[in-house]
């Protein structure tokens, strides 16, 4: 039971990942080894874009020894990789297959390669 109210909560925290409200440009889902579905669409980008794929690598600096709670939040974009459109599924989701090798998870971050 546990387990499937689990999956349900992840299931719609992927769904609602690429809403308006939401970060745009990031791995909503991943399909296979080398594909995912990533949160751009219509006029964000073309089929056969290049595009760039980072991760947020993130700490958190403490304050004094007197307090547990973080003051303050440091994140260092990482490059890992990179990919191609290969398809655009809708407004708001297309289709990227990644270089082999590349190592691609939910939540990275894409930039469409600058031409």
């Amino acid at each position: 039971m546990i387990f499937k109210l689990t999956l349900a909560i992840i299931f719609v925290i992927v769904i609602t990942g690429c809403t308006a409200t939401v970060a745009r440009s990031v791995v909503a889902m991943k399909i296979s080894a080398n594909e995912a579905h990533v949160c751009l669409g219509k006029g964000e980008a073309n089929k056969g874009d290049s595009v760039l794929l980072y991760f947020n690598d993130c700490k958190l600096r403490h304050g004094t020894y007197r307090t547990t709670q973080p003051v303050s939040r440091t994140c260092k974009k990482v490059y890992k990789g990179t990919g191609t459109i290969t398809e655009i599924l809708n407004d708001h989701y297309s289709v990227v297959r990644f270089e082999n090798g590349v190592d691609f998870a939910e939540g990275d971050v894409i930039e469409v390669e600058s031409h």
